[in-house]
Parts: structure tokens; sequence; C-alpha cells
């Protein structure tokens, strides 16, 4: 009988301590899913919500450019909505460019995407306190890599709490 009571508690306890669900995002459903995994072998994009156009997290931009490209609209509102229901939910917008300038241009490009990125969520509803943005100029996590740099002009929207 003491064994049934134990497991009773235990029960309760640990449904008590489970995760509360994150709010729906209206209008976002099962409509696209990126190629960008919840988990990469770094941990970069393990947190946050992973459904829909939520999982986009990488949005690339024109080399030559710092506008937000139309493409990036709907997942970024997405991540907008979901930030306006949670207020404790953060992001940090990580600003990329390619090799091609000197480390002042290419600090100062990222941190013009990285900011395009943050107008634009804050005009769809999130709040600026939610939002943070850092440049990182040239990508440095693959300097010998064939990657293109096209896929090194990019925003990478990183959760740092979810």
């Amino acid at each position: 009988m003491k064994h049934y009571v134990l497991l009773g508690v235990v029960v309760v306890v640990l449904s008590a301590c489970a995760k509360r669900p994150t709010a729906p995002v209206q209008g976002v459903g099962q409509v696209v899913t990126s190629s960008v995994m919840p988990l990469t072998s770094n941990g970069k994009f393990a947190l946050g919500p992973h459904q829909g156009l939520l999982n986009t997290r990488q949005f690339y931009f024109r080399c030559n450019s710092t506008l937000l490209p139309k493409a990036a609209y709907a997942a970024l509102d997405a991540h907008a909505q979901y930030l306006k229901a949670d207020p404790s939910a953060r992001i940090e917008l990580q600003g990329f460019t390619s090799a091609k300038g000197s480390h002042e241009y290419n600090i100062t490009v990222g941190e013009r995407r990285a900011n395009s990125v943050k107008d634009f969520m804050a005009l769809h509803g999130a709040r600026v306190e939610q939002l943070t943005t850092v440049s990182y100029g040239e990508e440095q996590a693959y300097p010998l890599s064939e990657r293109k740099d096209a896929q090194d002009c990019r925003v990478d929207l990183i959760y740092t709490a979810a």
C-alpha cells in the first residue's frame, strides 16, 4: 500500500514540474519546414519553438544588401507573434557577411542586417527588450570550407530564453 501512495506522489510531483506548454501562434501551422535542424552539432538552434515557420532560423540577404528580403517576412512575423505571446522569450540576432570587405565594413554590414530583422520584428509585435543584436562580420566558423559567399550573408536567429 505504501508503494502505491509513493507512486501517486511521484506522479503528482512530476506532472507539476512539467514544462508549461508554449502559447500557440495565430496563423502558424505546419506550412513550411526549414532545412535548419532544431539541434546543430554545437546546439546553436536548440532553444525556442521548432514547429512550422518557427523552425526557420537563418535569413539570407543579397551579399551587397542590408535590405530584408521579402522571403523572410512570413517566418519573422511568426517569430514576432511568438515573442508577443511569450514575454519571457528572448532572441539574439547574429549578423554575418562574406569575407570580401574590410573587418570594419563587415562588422557594419552584419550589424545593419541584424538591425533590419530587429526592426521588422519590433514592428510586428515583438518587444524591443526581447531582441538583442550582435555582428560577427565575416563568417568565422567555416574559414576553410567551400561554402559560397551567399551563405555567409545572413542573420541567425538564436533563442537565448524560451
